[in-house]
């Protein structure tokens, strides 16, 4: 084998290992992709699950005040939901940005009863149950 014909094998070799790294590459950079977009998606998901956290929770209550209505859910079950429906109905948030552009989803029976409940004596905060938490560390 003369040089020549090592040289021409080599550069066979060397491109072949050229084409094969891009190969690599073009793969790893559409899995790469991929993932970035599944995270794109969940991070989306996430956001409309927190947006809908409040409505959750108002069909569950909902369908509590149902039951109660109908004797299956017992009244001291119930007083626990009622005084939490309260409490966040009549918070500012909710009666004034939330409720008004929401209350469409739920029953004409439910929204009346909740328009005529009146709102716990002392409504509260996160901040009240966690800042005796901080200030004691």
């Amino acid at each position: 084998m003369d040089l020549e014909t090592l040289v021409g094998i080599a550069e066979i070799v060397s491109a072949v290992a050229v084409a094969c790294t891009l190969i690599v590459l073009v793969v790893s950079i559409k899995q790469n992709t991929r993932a970035q977009k599944a995270l794109a998606v969940d991070s989306l998901a996430a956001a409309i699950a927190a947006i809908n956290v409040p409505a959750i929770f108002f069909k569950l209550t909902e369908n509590a005040w149902y039951q109660q209505k109908t004797d299956i859910l017992d009244r001291s079950q119930w007083v626990g939901w009622e005084r939490t429906a309260r409490k966040y109905y009549h918070s500012k948030g909710v009666s004034e940005i939330w409720w008004p552009y929401r209350r469409h989803a739920y029953s004409e029976e439910f929204q009346r009863f909740l328009s005529e409940s009146t709102p716990p004596a002392k409504i509260g905060s996160l901040n009240e149950i966690f800042d005796p938490v901080s200030s004691d560390t």
